[in-house]
């Protein structure tokens, strides 16, 4: 699914922003500090990845969304709690998605047409939530577990509202999780009180699980030069990244080696068939399908997928064919060609990745020069001068990765992150992509977005402050304003 246009009212209680994507697949995001702008990229992002906890805790009362297919949807966010409604469908039902349950919302709104939307909400809620909350609380006390964990003084009939706000119930809770109050509230309906969203995918609605899981969206953060993992442990992003690569190589050379153990196995069957073929492919054609063959392994060469190409090797295979003028010879070339190019085959996607990579990265360093290798994922040489003067890199003086200045690395993360970590098709968020760059980097920062954009179909979103990243291409941008700026 495409998205057409994104729409956030109240952020932070005063913005309201209308982002309509860009056809070319590049929107650029513009305002003063302040605005709103990275805040925005996060509300689509968590939305996107199902990241219901995170998106409760954004600053913003609804999320607009419309689609090429002319679907459009509402999130709305009001008490704590997350309601989504699909405006184009017949019956506009909203959905508790704090609860990931259908609610009798709609109809009870329908005669509460004159009071805003958080109104009745919580009119809604004091009629239905409240009275099961409640009993809840005398079901566990029938049980004695509220003298076990947390004795009558929490849970007087007064501060049931509290329990049901999640915002409410924070305020006091003042524990980490392993206090009387955490034990109780574990008791208590999750979905309602434990501070998260859990949701059963099975209870989702189709429509709306088909349309979040349409768009696969990431956003790429200012900081970008450190990757934190789930246990707090930091490591260099450009050693991830190499890490990456290596993983790409593995996956590619698995494939490879399953068509390769294939053909092999039937090598000696269908060389047979090939020498009783009667019909023979001319001397010339066969010459340039070996040419294509060899300028094919060259490039493969050239991006670390395969090894050095021996120079000499398909021209005295030629010579050879030429010399013998048989057509068992010629047959036994051809089924040679179509296997080498079938075990070509599974490096393809690879190695339009690692082209556009290692040359968009390498036609921006100087002195220096990037690679891809199986061993390493990236390595990096320095072209030094040679007795004439010339810089070479016969030699390859290796430096460490990481050594790298802040500018190249972020240039080779964001690079590396939209050619090799987005699925095609893929939304992408990028925060600030000149940080750190050059003026002359950042010039070229758009032309290049859109080679990777031609490879990976991509739609991307910028928030940036730099006239030098859009350049001259002032007609993708949209500026984010306040109240008092329109």
């Amino acid at each position: 699914m495409i998205i057409k246009s994104i729409k956030i009212e109240g952020l932070f209680d005063t913005f309201n922003h209308t982002i309509n994507l860009n056809d070319e697949g590049i929107t650029i995001l513009l305002g003063e500090n302040g605005i709103g702008k990275t805040a925005t990229l996060e509300v689509i992002n968590d939305f996107f990845n199902f990241k219901f906890n995170g998106l409760i805790e954004r600053e913003f009362e609804k999320l607009s969304l419309k689609f090429s297919n002319n679907e459009e949807y509402v999130i709305s966010k009001v008490l704590g709690r997350l309601f989504i409604k699909k405006v184009t469908k017949v019956k506009n039902i909203w959905y508790d998605f704090t609860t990931i349950e259908r609610t009798d919302l709609d109809k009870y709104l329908n005669t509460q047409s004159e009071t805003s939307f958080e109104e009745m909400v919580r009119a809604y809620y004091e009629k239905t939530v409240h009275s099961n909350v409640e009993k809840n609380i005398k079901s566990l006390k029938d049980k004695g577990l509220i003298d076990k964990y947390v004795g009558e003084k929490f849970i007087d009939g007064s501060r049931v509202d509290h329990w049901i706000n999640i915002y409410e119930r924070k305020k006091h809770q003042k524990d980490d999780g392993s206090t009387s109050i955490s034990k109780f509230s574990q008791l208590m309906t999750p979905q309602i009180l434990d501070g998260e969203i859990h949701y059963d995918k099975e209870k989702i609605p189709s429509w709306f699980y088909k349309m979040i899981s349409g768009v696969n969206s990431k956003l790429i953060e200012t900081q970008r030069i450190i990757t934190i993992d789930k246990e707090a442990n930091t490591r260099s992003t450009v050693r991830v990244c190499c890490d990456n690569l290596k993983s790409e190589f593995s996956k590619a050379t698995y494939r490879a080696n399953a068509v390769s153990s294939k053909l092999d196995s039937s090598f000696p069957n269908r060389l047979m068939v090939a020498l009783r073929r009667r019909k023979v492919e001319e001397l010339d054609e066969i010459s340039g399908l070996l040419k294509k063959l060899d300028e094919n392994r060259r490039l493969y060469s050239a991006v670390g997928i395969l090894g050095d190409v021996n120079k000499n090797e398909l021209e005295l295979f030629k010579h050879d064919a030429k010399k013998e003028d048989n057509k068992s010879i010629l047959n036994m070339i051809s089924l040679y060609i179509e296997d080498s190019n079938e075990k070509l085959e599974p490096y393809k996607e690879l190695y339009s990745k690692l082209e556009l990579f290692l040359r968009l990265i390498n036609s921006r360093l100087r002195h220096k020069k990037i690679l891809a290798c199986r061993k390493e994922g990236l390595s990096i040489v320095s072209l030094v001068k040679n007795h004439n003067g010339i810089y070479t890199s016969d030699e390859k003086i290796s430096i460490p990765i990481e050594k790298l200045s802040s500018g190249e690395q972020h240039e080779i993360i964001l690079f590396f992150k939209l050619i090799f970590n987005q699925p095609d098709g893929s939304m992408v968020l990028i925060d600030e992509p000149e940080l750190s760059l050059h003026i002359s980097w950042q010039n070229e920062f758009i032309n290049d977005l859109r080679e990777i954009i031609k490879l990976k179909n991509l739609s991307v979103v910028i928030a940036t402050h730099s006239p030098d990243i859009i350049g001259s291409h002032w007609g993708l941008t949209q500026e984010l304003s306040g109240p008092s700026d329109r």
